[in-house]
């Protein structure tokens, strides 16, 4: 995966995160996780899919 934008909200909390790169899924999901970000823990079960450019 080349780029991950990840948008969530709610009551007086607002984050947006921009992620471009080499990304492994895997690694970004155990680091969720060390930083208490809910919601990318699933990101490891992803299949990696080639798509054309």
């Amino acid at each position: 995966m080349s780029e991950l934008l990840v948008i969530s909200g709610g009551p007086g909390n607002n984050t947006l995160i921009s992620i471009r790169g080499d990304i492994d899924l895997k690694s970004l999901a155990r680091l969720s996780d060390d930083f208490g970000i809910e919601g990318l823990e699933n990101l490891e079960k992803m299949e990696h899919e080639t798509v054309p450019k």
